[in-house]
């Protein structure tokens, strides 16, 4: 692009590279394979890899693309009739129902909810879609919905209070559905946690309605699914320790049928006919066949030339996600798209893009010099630092990825203060690259809601204030000094103990400074300093027109500032005579 953007605002034509969802693994790393399900036969797997849609063997193969587009295409289910393949995409920016039918290769959108559309699957005539929603739920807890196949108005299908309902599965032969309750059903997430815990149900509409308990809950139960007589549920559960396969049926026991000891088993779906089931584990594609044995991997080679936006020449005034003036005032470093770029701050123009990485970069500093910059990236998967040198248009590693966030440069520029793991206060010696720890376990920020300003160097570079997590809730400002080292007898508390006004005492008060550094509060006493320490008495008798006397100062004023009223506590006893005594007191 030619020009320039006269208004600083309109700051650059920004090159904007988009990354295909095929290319996130690398090029050589073996892509994922996720979200299989089968054919009516049993014939064919439907699966997703990098957001798009492809068809292999139903025993593996060669899997070619079916569809491809650019969004986030998921959980792809075939009709019973095998005529249409069914799945929820993001190409018009909430995830909604599709229908791709193979006789025209047409592409029908279903839904057009407010929410996220988890697809389930088909009714068992494919005539009806279920899908679980927070849209029409209380609480964003997701309820089960259904929309005809030729699309239409959702309506919902069981919706209870306050509680999770999803992954609905129709019985054959009737109308009862198959669910999870109660479970949140987080499937990314590594391990066993309680909220996730939950039963499968069978619920048969009517009047009334009827709802029967039929896995024994306490685990993570999740994907029912039916043979084809209806009489054998098929389920997830980490009843065992990890996530395997279980079977049971109605009012008998439930029995395990594969035995991973580790790793998440995730997405089960079985054929039409109940003879097989395919999931997704360890990133590729599973099956089992319901006449037993043990699940194995199939093997899947991916053929295809998936859809790719190629790199984008884009003017942005918009949509900017961070923005930091140069300490000289000549340059702005901004955030746009995952991604750092630099421009002038007078004269606007092309944006110099600086980092060229998938991953997301930001939370970028300024050094003294105006010559670099410090910024946190996650293109290991936890966070790092990294440093730019404009001068010489190279970057450098400064940590390893361990969840550090929050640089700062120190005032002359030779080193980096950071937090590492939301818990520890660290410095970083940019010539010699040695790093040590000023502070242990002090921090305690919930990352990434905390804000990015925690840390801050003092004018002369001598000290670093922080903010550390008190009792109650409270937060306070510490400051550590440089030459101290971890030691807690360097640090020091420059807000008040926030817990000293209900009588309590809190973590991180200490208010130890070195020998050879000045105290303040030994000169000087502040109002939250004599709200602590200070003690007064207060005598009261009589009604409404009671004098108030402070002992030990009859010259000091009825009216109290407001801050020592409310960190006193009153304690009042009723001697003889009707006359009431109170003393107020602040705890030492």
């Amino acid at each position: 692009m030619t020009g320039r953007v006269p208004a600083w605002l309109a700051l650059a034509a920004l090159v904007l590279s988009s990354f295909a969802p095929l290319r996130v693994l690398g090029a050589d790393t073996a892509k994922a394979l996720a979200e299989p399900a089968l054919s009516p036969d049993g014939s064919e797997i439907a699966f997703v890899s990098g957001g798009d849609i492809w068809v292999a063997p139903g025993n593996g193969g060669v899997a070619h693309l079916l569809i491809s587009n650019g969004a986030a295409n998921a959980r792809p289910m075939y009709a019973p009739d095998g005529k249409h393949l069914a799945f929820s995409s993001t190409r018009t920016g909430h995830a909604d129902l599709y229908a791709l039918d193979f006789a025209d290769g047409n592409v029908r959108q279903l839904t057009h909810d407010d929410g996220f559309a988890q697809f389930d699957g088909w009714s068992r005539d494919g005539t009806r879609l279920y899908f679980d929603s927070i849209a029409h739920q209380v609480g964003f807890t997701p309820c089960i919905m259904e929309v005809p196949a030729a699309g239409g108005t959702p309506v919902i299908a069981l919706r209870e209070r306050y509680v999770p309902t999803s992954s609905a599965a129709e019985q054959p032969g009737s109308d009862a559905l198959a669910y999870m309750a109660g479970g949140f059903a987080q499937w990314w997430r590594r391990g066993h946690a309680h909220i996730d815990e939950g039963a499968i149900a069978l619920y048969r509409p009517g009047t009334p309605a009827h709802v029967q308990k039929l896995s024994e809950g306490g685990a993570v139960e999740n994907w029912p699914m039916w043979s084809g007589d209806g009489r054998t549920l098929y389920y997830d559960s980490d009843r065992s320790g990890a996530p395997n396969l279980w079977a049971l049926s109605p009012g008998g026991r439930p029995r395990q049928l594969s035995h991973f000891p580790s790793g998440r088993l995730v997405w089960p779906s079985i054929s039409n006919d109940g003879r097989a089931i395919v999931f997704e584990r360890d990133f590729g594609l599973w099956r089992y066949d319901a006449g037993g044995g043990e699940p194995r991997r199939l093997a899947i080679e991916l053929r295809g030339a998936a859809t790719q936006l190629l790199t984008q020449h884009m003017t942005l005034t918009t949509r900017y996600t961070e923005l930091a003036l140069s300490p000289d005032g000549k340059k702005l470093v901004f955030a746009a798209g995952g991604q750092l770029f630099a421009a002038s701050a007078h004269a606007g123009g092309d944006g110099l893009r600086v980092t060229h990485t998938a991953a997301n970069e930001y939370d970028a500093t300024w050094a003294p010099d105006s010559r670099r910059i410090a910024y946190v990236s996650d293109r290991d998967g936890e966070t790092a630092l990294f440093l730019y040198d404009f001068a010489t248009n190279t970057e450098r590693r400064l940590t390893a990825a361990e969840n550090a966030y929050a640089p700062q440069f120190s005032p002359d520029g030779r080193e980096l203060a950071y937090l590492r793991d939301a818990r520890d206060v660290r410095v970083i010696d940019l010539t010699s690259r040695g790093t040590r720890t000023l502070v242990h376990g002090a921090v305690d920020e919930d990352v990434p809601f905390g804000s990015k300003k925690e840390l801050a160097f003092s004018p002369d570079g001598r000290r670093l204030a922080f903010v550390v997590s008190a009792a109650r809730g409270f937060s306070s400002v510490q400051v550590v000094s440089l030459a101290g080292g971890p030691s807690g007898r360097s640090r020091t508390s420059l807000t008040p103990r926030p817990a000293a006004s209900y009588g309590h005492p809190t973590e991180n008060a200490s208010t130890s400074r070195p020998d050879n550094e000045p105290n303040p509060a030994r000169s000087r006493r502040s109002i939250s300093s004599h709200a602590r320490h200070a003690s007064a008495k207060i005598s009261s008798i009589g009604s409404s027109s009671t004098r108030n006397r402070v002992s030990g100062n009859p010259n000091r004023s009825r009216a109290r500032p407001p801050l020592l009223r409310a960190r006193r506590r009153v304690r009042c006893r009723k001697p003889p005579r009707a006359r009431m005594k109170c003393v107020l007191t602040s705890p030492e």
